[in-house]
Order: structure tokens, then sequence, then C-alpha cells
């Protein structure tokens, strides 16, 4: 049995430059799923105490009982002690979803802190509870079928909208939205679901994100066959109503970059709510003022040229520093970042470009997200080199390399794709999907302030 069949894994970056673990899980002959990894279904999760409340049914992945003081083994920057994985491969129970893990999501619920995977070939999603000690019990696992809208899901997002919180699911071969809420026992509901038609512009949908703008919450879908975006407002039950649709017109649009669009995101600035679009086959980004409404107006284009690293763009993400927002592109075949100003109006100002070498986690970059840990913001992009590049923001949007984590026979992060944060207590979670690996690698990453390679 080898540690790699047994799970999650964990670690702790240290102001020091050091990942230290903060749990372990021994690998020992003898390992069962049903007590290690479990599913800790249909008991209802008290946040007081952060267990089900009938703690006789709970299987977390970890009993916390090892010692890992000799399981050191460098990865990236010296240091890094491992504890555990979680893996479809290590999942002898078949239940789980992870085969080909892609999007995946952290919220936080009634107290309860959850981790929602989508596994692109298992056709399904799987939902975890991210426990205080960093651990992972699985709660419920969902299989695309005839109502569903889940089939080679990619993509997910979650919103909390009139105190209900919403989990938004991309069937990518399915061409269409599937929404759920989480129940008392930690099990998934499906409450809607929503399919491509001539109008809207979900096929393939390949990013998603969400906004509120005043009292209305709005939900971004990028269709990538189509080109294009779809805006909805979400009502309170979870309900879609579909405001606006735009799309590169099969590329021959005079400006717009939305041609395979793949990436959204959103930020404020100056007072109003910006949506972003990577487009993988424009090699570029569009930006859109939101209205209140629920309408978009293109206030900016930009294309790749010979100066930037906009090949393939993938993903982004925005970060606020000193009051300037900054937006962050992968370029997946430059292998490296464009880095912009957002300026008021909704126009980009390229700062900062950054390529992959030998010292970084660049080459051939996916997913890409930003995360504040105790006033520094953070960059985390996962590349399909088989690793995660961890960056301070600098005051000038320019990025510091303070950690790679680089894929070894331990850790799940064999073609990493989504990523997530979510704060735990005191604590701060990372999380990844290893595409390839069919499986998640989690860190605790609270300590990271003034982590230097």
């Amino acid at each position: 049995m080898t540690i790699k069949q047994l799970g999650l894994k964990l670690f702790t970056i240290t102001t020091l430059g050091l990942l230290l673990v903060s749990c372990a899980n021994d690998a020992v002959d003898g390992y069962s799923p049903e007590t290690d990894i479990g599913n800790a279904i249909n008991e209802p999760l008290d946040a007081s105490t952060d267990e089900p409340t009938d703690s006789t049914n709970d299987n977390s992945t970890n009993d916390n009982s090892g010692d890992a003081s000799n399981d050191v083994n460098e990865v990236g920057f010296p240091g890094l002690v491992y504890s555990a994985n979680i893996s479809d491969a290590g999942d002898d129970s078949d239940d789980l979803n992870l085969n080909g893990v892609y999007g995946i999501v952290a919220a936080k619920v009634d107290g309860i802190n959850y981790v929602l995977a989508a596994g692109h070939f298992d056709s399904g999603i799987s939902l975890f509870h991210l426990k205080n000690d960093g651990t992972l019990a699985n709660l419920d696992n969902v299989s695309d079928d005839d109502d569903l809208k889940i089939r080679t899901p990619r993509d997910v997002t979650a919103v909390e909208v009139g105190g209900n919180t919403y989990f938004f699911v991309g069937g990518y071969g399915d061409r269409g939205i599937s929404v759920f809420s989480i129940g008392e026992s930690g099990n998934l509901i499906n409450v809607n679901n929503l399919s491509d038609d001539g109008t809207l512009r979900i096929f393939s949908p390949e990013g998603l994100t969400t906004a509120k703008i005043g009292q209305d919450t709005y939900f971004f879908a990028a269709g990538g066959a189509d080109s294009g975006v779809s805006v909805f407002r979400v009502n309170s039950d979870g309900s879609l109503v579909n405001t606006t649709n735009v799309s590169d017109a099969g590329n021959v649009s005079a400006n717009l970059e939305l041609y395979y669009a793949s990436g959204v995101a959103t930020a404020e600035v100056g007072g109003e709510t910006y949506l972003f679009v990577a487009a993988r086959w424009d090699d570029g980004v569009s930006v859109f003022r939101v209205e209140s409404d629920g309408g978009l107006v293109n206030t900016d284009n930009v294309a790749d040229d010979d100066t930037l690293y906009l090949d393939g763009s993938e993903k982004l993400t925005t970060a606020e520093v000193g009051g300037i927002t900054y937006l962050y592109v992968t370029g997946y075949q430059d292998s490296g970042l464009s880095i912009f100003r957002v300026e008021n109006g909704g126009t980009l100002v390229n700062v900062h470009n950054l390529k992959d070498d030998e010292t970084l986690s660049l080459q051939r970059p996916s997913h890409i997200i930003t995360e504040n840990i105790e006033g520094v913001t953070y960059i985390f992009v996962s590349a399909l080199s088989d690793g995660v590049g961890v960056f301070r923001v600098e005051s000038d949007g320019s990025l510091v390399n303070v950690a790679n984590l680089d894929d070894d026979s331990n850790l799940n992060l064999d073609s990493p794709r989504g990523m997530a944060t979510i704060k735990e207590g005191e604590e701060t979670y990372f999380i990844a999907a290893g595409y390839i690996d069919d499986g998640l690698s989690a860190f605790n990453v609270n300590t990271i302030l003034n982590m230097t390679p």
C-alpha cells in the first residue's frame, strides 16, 4: 500500500519558507477505505464541534495518529513534509468522482467548510467536508443522469444568495449548467438545470464565476464552443434568469476576444463591476462593464503580441493592492503570465510579464487564483508541468516567487488544474486538483507570510 493511495496530503508553509506537516496518516498494510476515507453521509453536521452530530459514523480521511517527523521529501523548496492524499485510485468503494478532477471550489455553509470537486471523466461531482484539522471527509457523490447537466464537468463555482449557498457545475459534454445546494446531512440537492439553446452561450461551459451588484447576484458562464458569455441573475431559490448573451460571432467580430472563451473573473473598480474573459483561441482578453440589470458593455480588448504572454489565454484572476486592481492572465502556449493594471473605465494597461524559467513552475500554466493571507496577497498558478507556483503580489502588481510545489510520486499534482482556498479558524487551506492523478492535495498555508526561496 503506497502513501499515494491513502488520500489527503497536508502541509504548513512557515515564515522560513518551510512546508511542515499539519496532520499525518501512516501508510500501513490493512488500510481500509471504509475507515480512512469512508462516507460521512446522511449525518447532520454540527458547526460548533466540526463533526457529524452522530460521530460514530464519521469516517474522515485522517486519524492524525501518524508520526511524520521522518517523512521528509524535498519538492520545490526544501523542507516539504507530506502526510496524505485523497484520490480516485485509492477509493476501493469506487464512489468518488475524481477521475480527471478538473475544477474545485470551497465554500463555508452554516459554519461548515465544504469542497466540491468535478471529475471530468467520471461525469460527476464529489463533496467533501474540510475539517478543522485540515482533513477531508467525503460526504456525497453525484453522477450525471438524464436530468442533470454535469456530463464531463470542468469548472465549478459557488455563491450565497438570500441566505442560501448554491454550487454551479458546468457540464462540458452536456452543454449546460446544474445548480446544487447542500442539505442538513451534507448531501447535494439539485435545484436547477439549464441547457444551452439558440440564445444562450453556454455550449461547453469552460469558465464560471459570480458577482454581487447592488441587491442582485449575477452568475457568468463562458461557453467555449459558443465563443461567448451568458449572464444570469440568481434568485434566492437557485433559479436563473438570463439577462444578456455576448458572442464572438465566429471570430469575425472587429474587436472582441472571445474565440473559445475559457476563463472568467470579476472585480469592482471605481465603483463599477467588470467582467474579464480569457479566450484560448483568440489569444486575448475582453473586458465588459456589468450594468445593474446584468447587461454587458465592452470596454477593452487586448490581443497577444510579441511582448505579451497571452498565447492560449486560459484562466485569469484579479488582485487589489494599495487601492489598485491588477489582472493576471495565464498564457498556456507561452508558458507565462501577463499582468495588467485595470484603469477606471475598464481599460487594461500591461505592467508586467512573467515567463517560465528553470526556477519557476509556469510551464503550460492553466488555472490561477488569488488569496489574501494576513494582509498579504498571493497568487497560486497551476501548471501542467506538474506543479503549482506560489507568488507574493508586490505593490506594483509584480510577482515574487515564494514557493513551487512540484509533483512527485507522493503528491496528486500531475497536471494540476483547479485550485481553491478557504479559511478554517486561524488556518488557511489550499487545495489543488491533480487531473492525471485523479485526486486532491491540500496544504496549510496560513503562515505563508514572509516566505522566501
